[in-house]
């Protein structure tokens, strides 16, 4: 009856031990992640710089691929058009095609 008893206990215990465990664990990770917010407002000033870098800088790259893939679509697409006696529309469907495909 006494080692029932003991066993009991221990095993209550155990769970007890385990739940503060758990508790203390929920407790370290969300100190760390209030820590990572406030480190996060100093390298805010890194993430709006790289994004104007990516963005805006890259800026010349897309205007230039944008103008190339014009041409070839307007070269491309040019006897179509022609044999449909549609030429004058040939320059609204190209930038309809790249505003959809570029973006």
């Amino acid at each position: 009856m006494f080692t029932v008893a003991v066993r009991t206990i221990s095993g209550l215990g155990a769970v007890t031990l385990r739940g503060f465990e758990a508790l203390g664990d929920f407790a370290l990770f969300s100190l760390e992640a209030l820590g990572g917010l406030c480190r996060g407002c100093i390298r805010r000033r890194i993430l709006i710089e790289t994004f104007y870098r990516i963005g805006v800088l890259s800026l010349p790259v897309v205007m230039i691929t944008g103008a190339f893939i014009g041409m070839v679509l307007a070269v491309q697409a040019y006897d179509q058009f022609r044999m449909m006696r549609m030429e004058n529309r040939l320059g609204a469907v190209i930038t309809i095609t790249l505003v959809k495909e570029l973006g």
